[in-house]
């Protein structure tokens, strides 16, 4: 298939977008230089700055011919020795996979040779798409990283988000809501992000926190496994729109035992209210709309249930990854042919998605009329603000007022 911006992301690409966030983890690539030049290259166009410690070993015809892995070897003692981290992931690229180098055997046979836990990382580009890298990786951190503490030093009235991580496009906004909102409610205060933006020793600590909440589908086994070792508790509702919020309180409070600021609580929906009506006032005017909204699966369902509380019901989602059971209405695996069909087809007023497909519906003679970049992949957009998000009370004013200019 030929591309003329991007192919869906390997499950590689995932891994290192998840990892490369929390600042003081190192990450070793056994592979080309290049590889590893490539997926920083990609990371700019997130709009990231990894704060993580990266390395690559580069590899030679040789070691690839005779599967030699002394490189690797080597620089797990060069970086264990120069950086002295806690934790050293170890990964394998696909050129090296592609020969069957076992990169947890290696590990095994290292660790009496460094003092940092080796912790290898399989997602090598062939085992399915970037939601099943950063899966894993949740699930590495959950399981080697994070660590026990009595029940008497949990901190009653913090959370854990889990799951947001750098491809997505309004990661550090939503993260930014949602604090406000739980603060504003009950008083309570974020104890650890995995992984945006956050560290090795944060992460380990994220046993304190009352309850976990999974910021996206690739963060429910994750949240199991905490939940199981150390008894957290999870929230799988996220808060898109009034009906979202809703839910995600509803569900917290189930969990938590947490009392909600009536006061602040129908205050503010009240004024959500006053601006679902002004919305829908606005929106007459043009006639019933049809929208196309693309990026991750959660935020595909979940900008849709929003837009839906604003009076656009008919809808169609463009989905970047593999779902299993798709729901009715939304492609998965989104490839750029699949966008050009889908626009050709559905003939949308309203784009709300990822740079590429909006792209396309800027090119091509098409219906749209208004677009609005809220997912990757990013072309060249700059995305610095914290406070473009889609979740919460300041996610519904943020839709809300984009539709009012419309």
């Amino acid at each position: 298939m030929i591309y003329q911006y991007y192919p869906i992301a390997s499950c590689r690409m995932g891994a290192l977008w998840t990892l490369s966030d929390i600042a003081d983890s190192c990450i070793v690539e056994f592979g080309p230089a290049g590889t590893t030049h490539f997926s920083i290259e990609g990371m700019s166009n997130l709009n990231a700055e990894p704060p993580s410690h990266g390395y690559t070993t580069h590899i030679s015809e040789r070691d690839l011919t005779f599967g030699d892995t002394s490189r690797l070897e080597k620089a797990l003692m060069e970086v264990d020795q120069h950086q002295n981290p806690k934790y050293i992931f170890v990964m394998g690229s696909t050129l090296s996979s592609i020969i069957g180098t076992d990169i947890e055997s290696i590990c095994m046979m290292m660790e009496t040779k460094v003092k940092a836990k080796l912790i290898p990382v399989k997602s090598d580009g062939f085992r399915g798409d970037f939601t099943y890298g950063i899966e894993e990786v949740l699930m590495l951190l959950a399981t080697h990283v994070v660590r026990s503490v009595d029940e008497a030093e949990k901190k009653p009235l913090s959370y854990t988000l889990v799951g947001t991580t750098m491809d997505v496009y309004s990661g550090r906004s939503d993260i930014r809501a949602i604090k406000e909102l739980l603060y504003n409610l009950y008083g309570a205060t974020c104890h650890t992000v995995f992984t945006e933006g956050s560290s090795v020793d944060s992460i380990s600590n994220a046993a304190f926190a009352a309850v976990q909440i999974a910021m996206r589908k690739e963060a429910h086994k994750a949240c199991a496994l905490m939940e199981k070792a150390h008894e957290i508790p999870y929230v799988t509702a996220l808060p898109y729109g009034l009906g979202g919020i809703e839910a995600f309180c509803e569900e917290i409070e189930s969990k938590t035992g947490w009392v909600r600021n009536q006061a602040y609580h129908q205050t503010e929906i009240s004024k959500l209210k006053g601006i679902v009506r002004r919305v829908m006032e606005h929106l007459k005017d043009f006639g019933p709309l049809r929208v196309m909204v693309s990026g991750n699966i959660d935020t595909v369902q979940g900008v849709n249930k929003l837009l839906s509380e604003f009076g656009i019901s008919e809808s169609v989602g463009l989905v970047n990854h593999i779902v299993k059971n798709c729901p009715e209405g939304i492609y998965d695996q989104a490839t750029e042919t699949v966008k050009h069909e889908v626009l050709n087809k559905y003939s949308p007023d309203l784009i709300l998605g990822d740079a590429v497909l909006i792209e396309f519906a800027k090119c091509r003679s098409t219906s749209v009329r208004w677009t609005h970049q809220i997912s990757n992949p990013n072309l060249d957009q700059v995305n610095i603000s914290h406070q473009k998000p889609l979740m919460g009370i300041e996610g519904m004013r943020y839709i809300g007022e984009w539709l009012l200019n419309i």
